[in-house]
C-alpha cells in the first residue's frame, strides 16, 4: 500500500511539475501558430509573383513598341 501512495505522490508531482513548467513557457514566450507563418509566407510570395509578372508585361511591351 505504501509503494502504491508513494507512486501516486510521485505522479502527482510529475504532472504538476509539467503544468509548471507549461504555464511558465506560456508566459514568457509569444504563441503564434503556424497556419499564421504560412499565411503570411504565402501572401508575400504572391506579392513577389505579382510584381514579378507586372516586369514581365513591362518588358514584353517594350519590345514591341521597338518593332
Amino acid at each position: 500500500m505504501a509503494a502504491g501512495i508513494s507512486f501516486v505522490k510521485k505522479l502527482l508531482e510529475a504532472c504538476l511539475t509539467g503544468f509548471a513548467i507549461a504555464f511558465g513557457v506560456n508566459l514568457f514566450v509569444f504563441p503564434i501558430s503556424s497556419r499564421d507563418v504560412v499565411f503570411k509566407d504565402a501572401s508575400a510570395y504572391i506579392k513577389a509573383l505579382q510584381s514579378t509578372l507586372k516586369a514581365l508585361t513591362g518588358y514584353l511591351q517594350t519590345l514591341e513598341d521597338k518593332d
